[in-house]
C-alpha cells in the first residue's frame, strides 16, 4: 500500500491567494475580485481565487473574505436586527390601532429590498473588511492526513 496522502499534497498554497488588510474598505476587495474575474475571462495564465485572506497589522491571517461574505454584507444592519419577540408579533393583531405603525416600521426596515444590486454595492463599499470577513479557525495543519480532513 502506498504512502498516505497529506493535506499539503492537494491544498492550494496560501501565497496563491490575494491578501487584504482588516482596515481596507470593501471597494478595494471589489477591485481585486474584478481584476481576478477579468483575468479568468481573458484566460490569463495564473491562479485566481474568489476568496481573499484578511490580515491584521502584524500581517497574520485573521480571516477570509468570500463572495458569500460580500453579498451578506449588502444587507443593511437595520434589516438584520429583530427588535421584537415572536410573542410580540403574535399579540400584534390584538392591538388594531398600532398595526398601521408597526407595519410602517417593518416596511421601513425592509425598504432596502427595493434597491438595485448596484445601489446596495455603492452604499456598502466603504464598510471595512473587518466588518464583513469570516474569522478563521484552523482545524488542520498541512501534515495532517487526507482522512482527517
Amino acid at each position: 500500500m502506498g504512502e498516505e496522502k497529506k493535506v499539503k499534497d492537494i491544498m492550494a498554497h496560501i501565497d496563491e491567494y490575494e491578501k487584504v488588510d482588516t482596515e481596507a474598505p470593501l471597494c478595494d476587495v471589489l477591485a481585486i475580485l474584478k481584476k481576478n474575474h477579468e483575468n479568468i475571462k481573458a484566460c490569463v495564465v495564473g491562479k485566481y481565487h474568489k476568496t481573499l485572506f484578511v490580515t491584521d497589522a502584524s500581517n497574520q491571517i485573521v480571516g477570509k473574505l468570500s463572495i458569500y461574505d460580500l453579498i451578506r454584507s449588502l444587507v443593511p444592519e437595520s434589516a438584520k436586527k429583530t427588535e421584537f419577540s415572536r410573542m410580540y408579533y403574535r399579540t400584534l393583531s390584538s392591538r388594531a390601532l398600532e398595526v398601521a405603525d408597526e407595519v410602517g416600521a417593518v416596511q421601513e426596515r425592509f425598504r432596502w429590498l427595493h434597491s438595485t444590486f448596484l445601489d446596495l454595492v455603492k452604499q456598502e463599499t466603504q464598510k471595512k473588511v473587518k466588518e464583513v470577513m469570516s474569522p478563521i479557525h484552523p482545524v488542520l495543519v498541512e501534515d495532517d492526513s487526507i482522512n482527517k480532513a
